[in-house]
């Protein structure tokens, strides 16, 4: 298996044609229609996503808008499993989301500690669904908490494998 190279946002942003000018209608969901081919025009919702890129991997915790965001780190299939994600759980909250299972969870680690030592997040929740694998996303969570020394509480949010809203709990409490 072949290694990814770095992300690096810049360059993605300069093969996409993104510019300062229009990167951030993009970000914000700068669509606000959309015109099928038989003409029939569809009004789309204001998106409520308001950082790029979403992949815990991918993240560079130097990014701006981390500093004091109200964090939701989110398993992947939670924004597909429950239904109203977008507008229960998303707007007002910087998004991270990775997969406990499949993902690198000592790069998650790592990342989420700095993240949590550089940016004092306001606030940090963590979505996912009610299993076993997905439920160490959490247990991440804490344990970069943990090692970087800030005082906050983790707010987890747990929806069943059905798609249906669980729970909201605190894991761990300021200290």
């Amino acid at each position: 298996m072949k290694n990814a190279d770095e992300y690096d946002r810049l360059l993605a942003e300069e093969r996409c044609g993104l510019t300062p000018d229009n990167i951030a209608s993009y970000a914000n969901g700068g669509v606000d229609s959309f015109v099928y081919p038989n003409g029939d025009k569809v009004e789309l919702e204001p998106a409520s996503l308001v950082n790029w890129p979403v992949q815990l991997a991918l993240v560079n915790p130097a990014e701006s808008w981390l500093k004091g965001a109200s964090l939701l780190i989110a398993a992947d299939c939670t924004a597909y499993v429950y239904s109203a994600f977008h507008q229960r759980l998303l707007p007002g909250n910087v998004l991270l989301i990775g997969c406990p299972r499949l993902g690198d969870c000592e790069l998650y680690l790592r990342k989420l500690t700095e993240i949590f030592k550089r940016d004092c997040p306001s606030s940090i929740a963590v979505s996912c669904i009610k299993v076993p694998f997905c439920e160490k996303l959490a247990a991440l969570t804490e344990q970069a908490l943990t090692a970087s020394g800030l005082k906050r509480e983790i707010k987890l949010i747990e929806v069943s494998p059905a798609g249906n809203f669980m729970e909201v709990r605190e894991v761990k409490e300021k200290q």
